[in-house]
């Protein structure tokens, strides 16, 4: 094995650089190229100059399967879904669940490499093989590790992610919108009297609108929608709050019209939108979607199979960082944004109730059919505003798409360096407890001030974590938490630099998923129950953050943090 320690060798190397890229077993703080030639960890950026823009397999994965849209699980295969402008593909891989533990299982299993605290790795062909073991590990008391989403068990074991190679616009979506007689498809007058949808698909836009008064019943209505929906075959299915309304509405409504006046059930368990023509799945287990550290909603996840769905008030809530919206409402939202479509048409809901003049007054009826078609507009432009930096995060973070956009980033960056040990066959670590430390300052003296300069640290942990090499060599051996923050940051520079100078949207759209993953380092660092925690880095960042700002509050007031957090004000003088 040939060592690369500079650049100038690599340079006389590069020219038959083919890739892959590893970490080396045998030199942590190295890696290797063709399983030949090895160089610090630190100069991944060379190899990323000259190789494809996936090829690091920490940030990237190992499968490096373009066009991944979808990957479900069933019957001891996985689907994969890619999406090219030929249409959609499928591909199968045989399943198998796994089992990390710190104790040596029975059978056949895998040592991994390392002293990490799981170091066995059991795999299992079935469900009931993999719950009886982790039964019996839970009756032994011994530590264990899995995924629980079979599509993540998939995608961490194995290094697949979505979207490689993909734009935004090149996945298929259908946005839709309902108009009911009341909140509860249960009530005896409940009724779904539109259901309007904009689907765009390789650079087209189609608008169809289903009417109750266009259908024998509202049953044969819905059922024909399904249809239409695997006609069309959209990828990504999204709305505003589809979780809490939309979705629950037409599968309780689908349900009741498939009960006859006598009782006896036809065949609608379910709205049929799967790929392989399954029904809709709605989640009895309730989860929380975390809006900040004091609230939260509740929801249930909906799965359709080889579909992902985006609810655009969940992404809005996301999106506004610096909380600017007024309303998470969705006419609220595209006010707010000036995306209100000049010339459209307004419905006073008080003065006019869909449910007393639908289908008995026809120009009323023709008028809010009119104001209605354009209803599922209005997710689709949130979406494409708000979506492309969770979008491009999505090629780095083992997760179906649907999730991602549900879960929190600290989850995200625990299970890229998860599979990032897993595809150099080496042992996971055991979550570190959590331990209370001092966080940032937070200060603020009212007043009216003169003379005001506005001061920003640019990345401040993500420039502590590089600038003063912090790593837990204990918990992260291999250092890749230091080297996903370096690869993130440079990648992100690098974009920003190219966004500036060319103006195209999708080196701005990478930078900010690259953002995405830096900002939420230092977070999954002092978060509990992640496996690469480090409750002790993280003290250590905000540390030495706290004593940058001192010295920076020094130098522009003469002052330190303490003598301010007294409440003392700028004197004339001093302003």
């Amino acid at each position: 094995m040939i060592k690369i320690t500079t650049r100038e060798e690599f340079e006389s190397f590069k020219s038959t650089f083919k890739g892959p890229i590893t970490t080396s077993q045998f030199y942590p703080d190295r890696i290797e190229i063709n399983n030949s030639h090895i160089l610090p960890v630190n100069c991944t950026n060379w190899v990323n100059q000259n190789s494809d823009e996936y090829a690091n397999d920490l940030i990237f994965s190992k499968d490096k399967t373009r066009n991944v849209v979808s990957v479900e699980v069933k019957n001891g295969q996985v689907f994969i879904y890619t999406e090219t402008s030929e249409g959609v593909k499928l591909e199968t891989r045989p399943f198998k669940y796994w089992i990390m533990s710190n104790l040596r299982p029975e059978g056949i299993h895998t040592q991994m490499n390392g002293d990490l605290h799981f170091k066995y790795l059991k795999e299992f062909d079935t469900e009931k093989d993999w719950k009886i073991a982790l039964g019996k590990l839970w009756k032994s008391q011994a530590d264990k590790y899995c995924c629980y989403d079979q599509r993540e068990t998939f995608m961490v074991r194995h290094g697949l992610t979505y979207f490689k190679g993909m734009k935004v616009s090149d996945v298929s979506v259908l946005s839709f919108d309902i108009e009911t007689t009341t909140l509860n498809p249960d009530q005896p007058d409940a009724r779904v009297l539109l259901i309007s949808n904009t689907l765009k698909k390789n650079g087209n836009v189609v608008r169809k609108l289903f009417a109750l008064d266009e259908f024998k019943n509202e049953l044969t209505m819905l059922q024909s929608w399904c249809q239409w929906v695997r006609e069309v075959d959209p990828t990504v299915m999204l709305g505003h709050n589809i979780y809490a309304f939309d979705f629950p509405y037409l599968q309780g409504r689908i349900k009741h019209c498939g009960v006859t006046q006598v009782g006896i059930e036809r065949n609608t368990d379910g709205l049929k939108l799967g790929r392989d023509e399954s029904v809709m799945e709605i989640s009895d287990k309730v989860s929380q979607f975390r809006y900040d550290g004091s609230q939260q909603y509740d929801y249930k996840k909906i799965s359709i199979f080889g579909r992902e769905v985006v609810d655009t008030f969940f992404l809005a809530m996301k999106y506004d960082v610096g909380r600017e919206f007024p309303s998470y409402g969705l006419k609220p939202l595209i006010e707010h944004l000036g995306y209100e479509r000049q010339g459209r048409i307004k419905w006073d809901f008080n003065k006019n109730k869909p449910k007393e003049f639908f289908g008995k007054d026809k120009e009323l009826t023709q008028q809010f059919k009119e104001y209605c078609n354009d209803d599922a507009d209005d997710a689709i432009k949130l979406y494409e505003l708000m979506i492309p930096a969770y979008f491009y995060w999505n090629q780095t973070v083992p997760k179906t798409f649907s999730d991602l956009n549900l879960s929190a980033t600290g989850k995200q960056i625990d299970q890229v360096l998860i599979r990032g040990y897993l595809g150099v066959e080496h042992s996971l670590p055991k979550p570190s407890e959590k331990v209370p430390y001092q966080g940032a300052y937070s200060l603020g003296i009212p007043g009216v001030y003169h003379n005001v300069v506005a001061f920003d640290f640019a990345s401040l942990y993500p420039s502590i974590i590089i600038g003063y090499n912090l790593q837990d060599k204990e918990k992260d051996p291999l250092c890749f938490m230091q080297t996903l923050t370096k690869i993130l940051r440079e990648q992100r520079l690098k974009n920003k630099k190219i966004a500036k100078e060319t103006g195209d949207k999708k080196f701005k759209d990478l930078e900010q998923a690259q953002k995405l993953g830096i900002n939420s380092i230092y977070g999954h660092q002092g978060g509990p129950g992640f496996l690469f925690n480090s409750p002790k880095i993280a003290d250590t960042i905000t540390r030495l953050g706290r004593e940058l700002f001192d010295k920076v509050l020094v130098i522009m007031t003469g002052k330190n943090f303490s003598y301010w957090n007294k409440g003392n004000k700028c004197t004339e003088d001093e302003e």
